[in-house]
């Protein structure tokens, strides 16, 4: 999938929302390609295809700062946050960024992600998900964050992405809703069950 794809997917499963408008979403985009975050090439056709690292980049520049000039500097800063518990990373991954892209990289739902909370107040994005039945989050923070909860008398804004959204931009991705993609994700679940 190509970026101008996904902003479009983005926009179009945003419309009633209106967090964020297709011109936001362009803008943002735009500054990530500016800054060498986004893989640059020839257009249309010819645009080279992101992966689920590149997407997580693009929701992280939407969701951290509420002003496009700092579009850059918020994708770097909350990209390279680190899990608060270094012993239980998300889905084994040990920066923000790649367990954002590790959730957009899951169709099947395999990870029950049920949310991913981006704090626009100070750096801090947990990812909430069940285990073992029982629903668990990991917390990033910058490197070097004291690990207890210090944040806790202090208002904060945050962008909460749902579980739905995130699935159904990880389908997008994989190319599932391409010919016979949504045929091939029905056959799996209904093997699933029989098994």
């Amino acid at each position: 999938m190509r970026a101008r794809q996904f902003e479009k997917q983005l926009a179009r499963l945003l419309l009633d929302q209106q967090p964020w408008s297709a011109s936001e979403i362009d803008q943002r985009t735009r500054g990530l390609r500016d800054a060498g975050l986004l893989p640059v090439g020839g257009r249309g056709l010819n645009a080279p295809d992101i992966t689920s690292r590149h997407a997580a980049l693009i929701l992280i520049s939407l969701a951290a700062t509420n002003r496009a000039v700092e579009t850059a500097d918020a994708a770097r800063a909350y990209a390279s946050m680190e899990p608060v518990n270094p012993d239980a990373p998300f889905a084994g991954q040990t920066m923000f960024a790649d367990a954002l892209g590790a959730i957009l990289n899951d169709p099947y739902l395999e990870l029950e992600v049920s949310t991913v909370v981006i704090c626009r107040t100070w750096q801090e994005a947990i990812i909430k998900f069940r285990r073992g039945g029982r629903e668990q989050s990991t917390v990033y923070r910058p490197p070097g964050t004291l690990e207890f909860d210090s944040y806790s008398v202090r208002v904060r804004e945050d962008v909460t992405l749902g579980g739905g959204i995130l699935q159904q931009l990880a389908i997008d991705l994989a190319g599932l809703n391409d010919v016979g993609g949504w045929l091939d994700m029905a056959r799996r679940a209904d093997r699933e069950m029989d098994s």
